[in-house]
């Protein structure tokens, strides 16, 4: 198992990798992870340039990376775009090309759009915020829709066909950029 102290140490040192890419194209930075999640496939850990995370200057911040997810089972470290990170099609597709059922735990809210952020907003902030965050990110769907769905996933339950339709995107995967693996696995986790 992956502890998280080791899960932030390799995203660190991809993150010194990254500084020496930009300052070869002339643009140097300095990145710092900002934010570091458990999840239930390993750790999600966002960077961004330090300059933005000591001093909230918009002008430094960097756009369009999206998280890393350290795999909590084998160390390795997959890079998630962030369209897809928001459009809550990330962990399917990781379950799919990355690592084929079997190899992750399962859920059975596995391919349900934006679960994995609706349960956080459920633990952290409860369920008028869940309500909100999905609303959010599936403008289409009513308040009583956005109810009954975080109340299935709060049961732990999918919601109805008809309501996971409503909250996916058109094409569910027409924004799909894919999950790309930058390093490992370790051979000895």
């Amino acid at each position: 198992m992956i502890d998280r102290d080791r899960a932030v140490r390799l995203v660190e040192e991809l993150l010194r990798a990254e500084e020496r890419e930009f300052a070869e194209r002339g643009r140097p930075v300095t990145l710092a992870i900002c934010k570091v999640t458990e999840h239930r496939l390993g750790w999600i850990i966002d960077s961004q340039s330090a300059a933005y995370v000591h001093s909230g200057d918009v002008g430094a911040m960097l756009v369009g990376g999206g998280p890393y997810l350290v795999d909590r089972h084998d160390g390795s470290v997959h890079r998630i775009p962030a369209t897809d990170y928001v459009g809550g099609l990330w962990e399917e597709d990781y379950e799919q090309r990355i690592k084929p059922t079997g190899a992750a735990e399962a859920d059975p809210l596995r391919g349900t759009p934006f679960a994995t952020e609706i349960r956080k907003a459920l633990e952290q902030e409860g369920r008028v915020a869940a309500i909100r965050r999905l609303r959010r990110c599936a403008p289409g769907v009513n308040m009583a829709q956005a109810n009954d769905y975080v109340a299935a996933i709060a049961a732990g339950e999918r919601p109805s066909a008809e309501l996971i339709e409503l909250a996916g995107p058109p094409d569910r995967f027409s924004s799909r950029l894919g999950i790309t693996t930058v390093a490992g696995p370790l051979l000895t986790p």
